[in-house]
Protein backbone atom coordinates (compact mmCIF):
# COMPACT_ATOMS: atom_id res chain seq x y z
CA UNK A 1 0.00 0.00 0.00
CA UNK A 2 3.13 2.89 0.72
CA UNK A 3 4.09 1.53 -2.55
CA UNK A 4 1.31 2.57 -4.12
CA UNK A 5 1.36 5.85 -2.49
CA UNK A 6 4.70 6.30 -3.69
CA UNK A 7 4.46 5.31 -6.51
CA UNK A 8 1.23 8.16 -7.01
CA UNK A 9 3.12 10.96 -5.38
CA UNK A 10 5.59 11.05 -8.24
CA UNK A 11 3.05 11.73 -11.02
CA UNK A 12 2.53 15.23 -12.21
CA UNK A 13 -1.21 15.31 -11.43
CA UNK A 14 -0.49 14.58 -7.81
CA UNK A 15 2.24 17.63 -7.60
CA UNK A 16 -0.72 19.75 -9.22
CA UNK A 17 -3.13 18.50 -6.81
CA UNK A 18 -0.62 19.57 -3.81
CA UNK A 19 0.31 22.77 -5.44
CA UNK A 20 -3.73 23.70 -6.08
CA UNK A 21 -4.23 22.61 -2.53
CA UNK A 22 -1.58 24.88 -1.36
CA UNK A 23 -2.65 27.78 -2.72
CA UNK A 24 -6.35 27.84 -1.95
CA UNK A 25 -4.99 26.57 1.22
CA UNK A 26 -2.92 30.05 1.49
CA UNK A 27 -5.75 32.39 -0.30
CA UNK A 28 -8.59 31.56 1.93
CA UNK A 29 -7.04 30.96 5.54
CA UNK A 30 -3.90 32.66 5.60
CA UNK A 31 -3.48 35.27 3.43
CA UNK A 32 -6.70 36.14 2.99
CA UNK A 33 -7.25 36.90 6.69
CA UNK A 34 -3.69 39.55 6.70
CA UNK A 35 -5.31 40.90 3.41
CA UNK A 36 -9.05 42.06 4.82
CA UNK A 37 -7.34 43.44 7.89
CA UNK A 38 -5.06 45.45 5.49
CA UNK A 39 -6.61 48.65 5.79
CA UNK A 40 -8.50 48.23 9.06
CA UNK A 41 -5.15 48.73 12.03
CA UNK A 42 -7.20 50.50 14.54
CA UNK A 43 -8.06 47.43 17.12
CA UNK A 44 -11.66 47.79 19.08
CA UNK A 45 -11.27 47.19 22.37
CA UNK A 46 -15.15 48.14 23.13
CA UNK A 47 -18.20 48.35 21.11
CA UNK A 48 -21.67 49.97 22.38
CA UNK A 49 -24.11 49.96 19.57
CA UNK A 50 -22.30 52.67 17.09
CA UNK A 51 -19.52 54.15 19.06
CA UNK A 52 -16.22 52.24 19.19
CA UNK A 53 -12.92 52.48 21.59
CA UNK A 54 -9.90 51.69 19.87
CA UNK A 55 -7.11 49.41 22.52
CA UNK A 56 -4.89 52.87 22.21
CA UNK A 57 -7.82 55.31 23.51
CA UNK A 58 -8.41 52.58 26.31
CA UNK A 59 -4.60 52.31 27.06
CA UNK A 60 -4.49 56.18 27.04
CA UNK A 61 -7.27 55.98 29.96
CA UNK A 62 -5.76 53.43 32.18
CA UNK A 63 -2.40 55.40 32.15
CA UNK A 64 -4.08 58.79 32.69
CA UNK A 65 -5.72 57.27 35.63
CA UNK A 66 -2.39 55.36 37.17
CA UNK A 67 -1.01 58.89 36.85
CA UNK A 68 -4.09 60.55 38.73
CA UNK A 69 -3.98 57.75 41.41
CA UNK A 70 -0.36 58.16 42.06
CA UNK A 71 -0.76 62.02 42.53
CA UNK A 72 -3.98 60.74 45.01
CA UNK A 73 -1.54 58.75 46.93
CA UNK A 74 1.29 60.92 46.95
CA UNK A 75 4.26 59.31 45.68
CA UNK A 76 5.21 57.19 42.32
CA UNK A 77 4.65 53.57 43.09
CA UNK A 78 6.46 50.80 40.49
CA UNK A 79 3.69 49.73 37.64
CA UNK A 80 4.74 46.14 38.67
CA UNK A 81 4.11 46.25 42.82
CA UNK A 82 0.88 48.04 41.54
CA UNK A 83 -0.02 45.12 39.06
CA UNK A 84 0.66 42.43 42.07
CA UNK A 85 -1.26 44.64 44.46
CA UNK A 86 -4.50 44.12 42.54
CA UNK A 87 -4.38 48.12 41.52
CA UNK A 88 -3.59 48.27 38.18
CA UNK A 89 -6.65 45.37 37.78
CA UNK A 90 -9.23 47.42 39.31
CA UNK A 91 -8.02 51.06 37.23
CA UNK A 92 -8.32 48.55 34.29
CA UNK A 93 -12.28 48.09 35.41
CA UNK A 94 -12.92 51.89 36.45
CA UNK A 95 -11.97 53.05 32.91
CA UNK A 96 -13.75 50.30 30.64
CA UNK A 97 -16.90 50.68 33.41
CA UNK A 98 -16.36 54.81 32.69
CA UNK A 99 -16.15 54.02 28.97
CA UNK A 100 -19.40 51.86 28.94
CA UNK A 101 -21.25 54.06 30.26
CA UNK A 102 -20.27 57.21 28.69
CA UNK A 103 -20.90 55.35 25.45
CA UNK A 104 -24.65 54.70 26.67
CA UNK A 105 -24.99 58.11 27.20
CA UNK A 106 -23.59 59.57 23.72
CA UNK A 107 -25.75 57.25 22.29
CA UNK A 108 -28.73 58.52 23.65
CA UNK A 109 -27.51 62.24 23.68
CA UNK A 110 -27.07 61.23 20.10
CA UNK A 111 -30.90 60.14 19.63
CA UNK A 112 -32.18 63.00 21.61
CA UNK A 113 -30.56 65.52 19.40
CA UNK A 114 -28.72 66.87 21.95
CA UNK A 115 -25.12 68.93 20.71
CA UNK A 116 -22.96 70.55 22.61
CA UNK A 117 -21.43 73.58 20.40
CA UNK A 118 -18.09 74.65 20.19
CA UNK A 119 -18.45 77.89 21.88
CA UNK A 120 -19.79 75.60 24.86
CA UNK A 121 -16.96 74.25 25.09
CA UNK A 122 -14.69 76.97 24.63
CA UNK A 123 -16.77 78.86 27.36
CA UNK A 124 -16.59 75.58 29.76
CA UNK A 125 -12.87 75.26 29.61
CA UNK A 126 -11.97 79.16 29.62
CA UNK A 127 -14.10 78.83 33.20
CA UNK A 128 -12.33 76.32 35.00
CA UNK A 129 -10.90 77.51 37.98
CA UNK A 130 -7.67 75.50 37.34
CA UNK A 131 -6.81 77.48 34.39
CA UNK A 132 -7.18 80.95 36.09
CA UNK A 133 -4.17 82.86 36.22
CA UNK A 134 -4.74 86.19 38.06
CA UNK A 135 -8.62 85.59 37.13
CA UNK A 136 -7.84 85.30 33.70
CA UNK A 137 -7.83 82.06 31.82
CA UNK A 138 -4.68 81.38 30.75
CA UNK A 139 -3.74 79.40 27.80
CA UNK A 140 0.06 78.54 29.41
CA UNK A 141 -1.89 77.05 32.34
CA UNK A 142 -4.27 74.84 30.08
CA UNK A 143 -0.62 73.40 27.77
CA UNK A 144 0.56 72.51 30.83
CA UNK A 145 -2.31 70.54 32.43
CA UNK A 146 -2.30 69.01 28.70
CA UNK A 147 1.25 68.24 28.98
CA UNK A 148 0.63 66.67 32.53
CA UNK A 149 -2.26 64.30 31.37
CA UNK A 150 -0.22 63.62 27.92
CA UNK A 151 -3.11 63.94 26.37
CA UNK A 152 -3.78 66.23 22.92
CA UNK A 153 -5.59 69.56 22.51
CA UNK A 154 -8.17 67.96 20.32
CA UNK A 155 -8.57 64.96 22.30
CA UNK A 156 -9.18 67.27 25.55
CA UNK A 157 -11.88 69.36 23.54
CA UNK A 158 -13.51 65.79 22.26
CA UNK A 159 -13.91 64.60 26.05
CA UNK A 160 -14.84 68.24 27.06
CA UNK A 161 -17.43 67.71 24.83
CA UNK A 162 -19.16 64.44 25.87
CA UNK A 163 -18.52 65.17 29.04
CA UNK A 164 -20.83 68.30 28.57
CA UNK A 165 -23.08 65.82 26.79
CA UNK A 166 -23.57 64.24 29.88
Amino acid sequence: MLNNIRQASKGIWFRVFLGALAVMFALLWGVGDMLSQRGNSVQVILSVGKKQTSAQYFLQRVQREWMLWQQKVGKAIDFDVAKKAGIIDVLFGQVYTQLVERSLIELEADRLNIVVSDDMVRQFIQEQPQLMENGKYSRRLLNEVLASMQISKTDFIEEVRSELKQ
